[in-house]
Parts: C-alpha cells; sequence; structure tokens
C-alpha cells in the first residue's frame, strides 16, 4: 500500500485567506511526512515529522474554532466535535508510529487519517464560507 499526498485544489477554497493558508500548510506538512515515508527517513525523524502534521492540524483547529465563534457560526459545536475526533485520530496515528516496527505497519492509519482531513476540508470547511457568504 502506498501512501499518497494531499494535493490542494480550488474546491477546497473556502474563498478566506487564512483559513485556505492554514489548509495549504498542512497539506504540505503531510506531504512532507509522506516523502520522508518514502524515503525511508529514520524512524525518530518521522515521528518528529508527524509530530509536526499534528501541530500544524492543532493550531488550525483553534484558529478555525476562534475564527467561528467570532462570526456567531450556527454549527460551531458539531463541527468542534469533528475535530475533536480528528485530533484524537492524529494522536491515535502517532502513537502507532511509535509502537510499530516498520512504518509500513500504519500506512493504513495514516492513509485513513489522511482521507479524514480532506473529508473535513470538502464536508465541514466548506460550511464556514457558505455561511459567511449567505450573509453578505
Amino acid at each position: 500500500m502506498k501512501l499518497r499526498k494531499l494535493s490542494w485544489n480550488e474546491k477546497l477554497s473556502t474563498e478566506l485567506c487564512s483559513l485556505d493558508r492554514d489548509h495549504k500548510n498542512l497539506i504540505e506538512a503531510f506531504n512532507v511526512f509522506v516523502d520522508a515515508l518514502d524515503r525511508n527517513e529514520p524512524s525518530d525523524k518521522l515521528l518528529d515529522m508527524f509530530q509536526a502534521v499534528i501541530n500544524e492540524l492543532f493550531q488550525h483547529f483553534a484558529f478555525e474554532e476562534k475564527m467561528m465563534e467570532n462570526i456567531g457560526f450556527k454549527e460551531m459545536i458539531e463541527h468542534k466535535q469533528h475535530h475533536e475526533t480528528l485530533n484524537a485520530d492524529a494522536v491515535e496515528v502517532l502513537s502507532e508510529l511509535r509502537q510499530s516496527e516498520s512504518p509500513e505497519d500504519i500506512l493504513a492509519s495514516v492513509n485513513f487519517l489522511r482521507a479524514l482531513i480532506m473529508k473535513h476540508m470538502v464536508e465541514q470547511d466548506l460550511k464556514i464560507r457558505d455561511f459567511i457568504l449567505r450573509g453578505l
């Protein structure tokens, strides 16, 4: 099983520069990890890189939650629950990576997290854009 990189496209755009920038940074951090995995980097380096992905995810979610609060986003509680689930999944994948003897052991988990991140961007974050556009 090969790990696919994330890719940015305009369908992911929230039309909010700060949010799109965060999404692009998250995608880049994930792709740097994938490149390191492909190069068979040492486990300690992979752990550091995956921790960087998680840090990017946590920072983004904190920013997004503050923004939702500021604009009075009506689905904030549900959206925040999605963040909490993704955070827990990311920490679980990191734990699996720490315990694995080979990075290939956790490819399915990392691919699962990849899919969840993309799904969240498409299904949840675009709701913020739609909420703002309806108010304009």
